[in-house]
């Protein structure tokens, strides 16, 4: 059904529009309600070709978003700042990512000036210590708690998403760090900000204002990008991922077009063809 649906919607809202994408070098996607939840890149063509084999894709939260973007990058601004793999605590109950620490080393070994706080030190109390660092890598469990009338949880999606981290040893320290505290984080100047966990950009979608939740918080906290995942993602593929994303990232070349190669360097690979595994990370924010 969503096959479906994503073929009608290229045809007619795209197609109708720019009918030959190849001609341009990047698409912007404002995407309203709902289709904020849908990797516009996996949409085919009656050609049967993906948006993702034509152009380099950028999101938008609304068409603001294009107006007075920094030109560069502030030169007092850090070097990576990475929480990885975390130890959970057991009130959390949360399987571990070892995974995730392929990330952390492999950002380490790009950015040996990188500050990176994994296991028992990569918790909340670190992480609301973040100031202004060029990336903030963030690999750990992510959630999104729908609405859910029935019960009296609050029906903010700014306090029903947010980040599991590392606990304290006696577990009475904070382990989980809503979207609502997000916004409060020191990003400004931070050029990019990634995290690799599941269903990390998820929340409530609202017409005309994007996605409610992380998203909304880290750009809120100054973030002039971000990278995050609509769907749970297979652990040893996401690794992959951000292996690809951040070396391709370090050889100069700009955020959405490392985005595109590495979609198609992990499509053009019998393991990790299915899009499954690559297209629930989205690009939004600043592309170059």
């Amino acid at each position: 059904m969503l096959r479906l649906f994503g073929k009608m919607l290229y045809q007619k809202l795209i197609a109708s529009i720019v009918p030959d994408l190849s001609r341009y070098q990047y698409l912007f996607i404002s995407p309203d309600g709902p289709l904020s939840l849908i990797p516009f890149e996996i949409l085919e063509d009656p050609n049967g070709e993906m948006v993702i084999d034509k152009i380099k894709v950028s999101y938008q939260s609304t068409g603001r978003d294009l107006v007075g973007l920094p030109k560069n990058s502030s030169p007092e601004v850090l070097e990576p700042f990475v929480l990885a793999n975390p130890t959970y605590s057991s009130k959390d109950n949360q399987m571990s990512l070892p995974a995730t620490q392929a990330e952390a080393d492999l950002l380490k070994r790009l950015y040996p000036r990188a500050s990176v706080f994994t296991e028992k030190q990569a918790t909340v109390e670190r992480l609301r210590e973040v100031d202004s660092p060029r990336f903030l890598h963030i690999a750990t469990h992510g959630f999104f708690d729908a609405d859910d009338p029935n019960t009296n949880v609050d029906d903010n999606p700014m306090t029903r998403s947010g980040l599991i981290l590392a606990g304290s040893e006696n577990e009475e320290g904070a382990t989980r760090m809503l979207a609502s505290e997000a916004t409060t984080l020191d990003l400004d100047g931070t050029e990019l900000v990634v995290l690799s966990a599941c269903e990390s950009g998820l929340g409530k979608a609202e017409n005309g204002e994007g996605v409610y939740g992380l998203r909304r918080a880290l750009a809120l906290a100054g973030a002039q990008s971000q990278v995050v995942s609509l769907w749970s993602v297979d652990d040893d593929a996401t690794a992959y991922f951000m292996e690809s994303f951040y070396t391709k990232l370090k050889e100069g070349k700009g955020k959405a077009e490392a985005m595109k190669e590495t979609k198609l360097e992990m499509r053009s690979t019998e393991r990790w063809e299915n899009p499954k595994y690559w297209a629930a990370f989205v690009l939004t924010g600043d592309w170059r």
